[in-house]
């Protein structure tokens, strides 16, 4: 399962994808009379997206990791959340859900995807409708050590990150540059 690495990388890939165009670029004079913290609100929901892709760990919080923040009840519920939120605030309110409700399915799709030592293994991907665990068994993201006192535990977490940066680093950067050709 990927670390919180790929969860950032893979949320804000999920979310900037699909989100409303981005307002238009400042000029330079602009720019220029914006204070810095202010320019950087206008990237807030990168930031957000980034965040929901990992909210699904919250879990963790509980000691029922994989469980029910991992689930389909759990993505319609954002979508619900985000969509009561966004209602009044956003020009496009739906598709900003959307990229939220995508930014957290993300996380569950991407656990799904992932290598699980612990029994059980996989996620209750399927929550309320079944309690069963589900697991690919593709492991396209390697396991992510907790021990992390251990010279081990650094050799899998480096070998982790390396493959979430190749994979989920990728498509941020491709996101990131289709959506600023996308918005200008």
């Amino acid at each position: 399962m990927p670390s919180p690495l790929g969860h950032t990388l893979g949320g804000f890939a999920a979310g900037w994808f699909i989100a409303p165009d981005a307002p238009t670029p400042l000029s330079a004079e602009e720019r220029a009379c914006t204070p810095v913290w202010r320019r950087a609100l206008r990237w807030r929901r990168a930031w957000l997206f980034a965040a929901v892709g990992l909210a699904a760990d919250v879990d963790f919080l509980a000691g029922q990791h994989r469980a029910y923040t991992h689930s389909v009840g759990a993505v319609l519920a954002v979508f619900g959340i985000s969509l009561l939120l966004a209602r009044g605030r956003v020009r496009d309110p739906v598709r900003l859900s959307v990229a939220v409700t995508a930014s957290y399915a993300s996380h569950v799709l991407f656990d799904w995807l992932g290598a699980d030592s612990p029994a059980p293994r996989g996620i209750l991907a399927l929550w309320p409708f079944s309690d069963a665990h589900y697991v690919s068994r593709l492991d396209v993201f390697p396991v992510v050590s907790r021990k992390v006192l251990t010279l081990r535990a650094w050799k899998l977490n480096l070998i982790a990150a390396v493959t979430e940066l190749a994979i989920l680093g990728s498509a941020a950067f491709l996101c990131w540059r289709f959506r600023g050709r996308r918005g200008a």
